[in-house]
């Protein structure tokens, strides 16, 4: 298992596929962390540098991997990073990145997979927005 698990992050079908291994005093009552890594699009970005993509991924997540086309400006869908988030954090879908002549502009993220996961029961099966829980 060990072997595995080093070679990650995994997916099945694009699915995240997350190993950890368990402590010896582990409750299912426990609030966990949850880290995943998941794959980020940064579309119609104005400035396409090395340093502007690590700081966007980094304010999402914790930056692992980068497209190979991103590297190489082969793409017109724009940079592709992956990083590892909280599931259990609100994921962020806009950055607020400010420019070398202080000029400020919204960068939207887009997210190739979430995982279904609901903050009010803290289960991994329906979103928040589509909780009966809430209403």
């Amino acid at each position: 298992m060990e072997f595995v698990r080093k070679k990650c992050p995994c997916s099945i079908f694009r699915i995240p596929l997350i190993l950890e291994p368990t402590k010896d005093d582990f409750n299912l009552k426990d609030k966990i962390k949850l880290n995943i890594p998941v794959w980020i699009r940064i579309p119609d970005l104005i400035l396409w540098s090395k340093t502007t993509i690590e700081k966007i991924a980094t304010s999402v997540g914790t930056p692992v991997a980068v497209v190979e086309r991103t590297i190489l400006k082969d793409t017109l869908d724009g940079p592709k990073v992956q990083v590892i988030i909280n599931v259990m954090a609100e994921p962020r879908c806009k950055v607020k990145v400010i420019m070398p002549k202080e000029e400020k502009f919204i960068q939207e993220i887009e997210y190739d997979f979430l995982p279904k996961y609901c903050r009010l029961y803290q289960e991994f099966d329906h979103f928040n927005d589509c909780c009966l829980g809430l209403e």
